[in-house]
């Protein structure tokens, strides 16, 4: 009956919630990813799409770790964690390099929301979508200084509620 931590499993909640998108033709792995500051066709992060950030080959600068003064700890203390991740530039061309990155799961999930219209509207949605379908009852999640889910950590459950997401 206790909550647990998720860690890393909620990468894979979010990327489950993200194919939810794709599959009822909200969103598309092969367009460039949705992100309004990567809009300009002259900026090199345009080229990102859906697919390079589920496959963790954004080419964005991003350094796992968990330092005083590290980016992991600066985006979780951040007011948009996904907006802060967004902002950093490139270092690779995007699809050429794997970089394990919580920030870009952080992308991942700010596009969900931003994709079903706010923060209640992608509550609904997980809800109705892949909670309750699943019989997951117990998810608390953990979210940033304006109430958005973080996607690369914070989607606790309870060990019985794992099991269930591990049987999907």
């Amino acid at each position: 009956d206790e909550i647990m931590n998720s860690y890393s499993v909620s990468k894979s909640f979010t990327s489950a919630v993200i194919g939810l998108l794709v599959g009822d033709g909200l969103l598309d792995v092969d367009e460039r990813a949705p992100i309004e500051a990567w809009a300009d066709p002259t900026d090199p992060r345009h080229e990102i799409t859906l697919e390079h950030l589920l496959h963790m080959a954004s080419g964005l600068e991003w350094t796992e770790e968990y330092s005083a003064t590290s980016q992991a700890l600066a985006m979780l203390q951040s007011e948009d964690a996904s907006a802060f991740v967004a902002s950093f530039p490139l270092e690779a061309e995007p699809g050429t390099m794997f970089d394990y990155s919580t920030g870009t799961t952080a992308i991942l999930a700010g596009i969900a929301i931003d994709t079903l219209g706010g923060v209640d509207e992608f509550e609904n949605y997980l809800q109705e979508r892949f909670l309750d379908p699943l019989g997951i009852t117990s998810t608390e999640l953990l979210r940033d200084g304006s109430g958005r889910w973080f996607g690369g950590l914070g989607a606790n459950h309870t060990t019985g509620d794992f099991a269930r997401f591990g049987l999907l």
